[in-house]
């Protein structure tokens, strides 16, 4: 029983509080998107103490032995401190080159989540690298409502998809059986 517990306490810990963070800074680009909100304070203000909670993560997935979650939310974690310093430093003034950066990692390890069990990880990844992949594009061409709108559009699928596996994953750990689909194959 206790080992059963365990397998729960690892799978359902780290990767939770990880969702909820990317929900937040997925809600906040999502809202740029649809033009809700203007560029940068918004998403400034929040993005290194998010990028401290995805290290966090990183760490406490690291030490569950949960290597895809380490290297996702360490890129994410990295990415959301350096964050700042691409948008504000004029040297770095083609962010939109770091962006895209994340997204082919992103789609890397969306190829290599396909053989773990739990399918709703690589969509939920592959959602995660288009929405950085069309962040990068429109940050090379800010006047493309294109590119903006796609990024709306990928960035809160992206939410949707954390807290749907934030509430999947919860309501496992707390019954010990899937009560939400997680596409789990058999």
């Amino acid at each position: 029983m206790a080992e059963d517990r365990n397998i729960h306490m690892k799978l359902g810990m780290a990767e939770g509080f990880g969702c909820v963070l990317v929900a937040y800074l997925t809600f906040m680009v999502a809202m740029l998107g649809f033009e809700q909100i203007t560029a940068g304070p918004a998403i400034l203000a929040v993005s290194e103490w998010v990028g401290i909670g995805f290290l966090i993560v990183t760490v406490v997935a690291f030490f569950n032995e949960n290597y895809l979650m380490s290297c996702v939310f360490g890129v994410l974690g990295v990415f959301a401190l350096a964050f700042p310093t691409i948008v504000t430093d004029p040297v770095l003034g083609n962010g939109g080159m770091a962006v895209l950066f994340v997204g082919v990692i992103l789609l890397v390890l969306t190829i290599v989540s396909m053989a773990q069990p739990i399918r709703l990880v690589p969509i939920f990844l592959l959602m995660a690298a288009l929405m950085f992949f069309f962040v990068g594009l429109w940050w090379g061409d800010m006047l493309n409502d294109t590119y903006l709108m796609l990024m709306g559009v990928f960035a809160f699928i992206t939410m949707i998809l954390a807290l749907y596996f934030v509430a999947a994953v919860g309501v496992l750990v707390l019954k010990g059986k899937p009560i939400l689909p997680l596409l789990i194959k058999s």
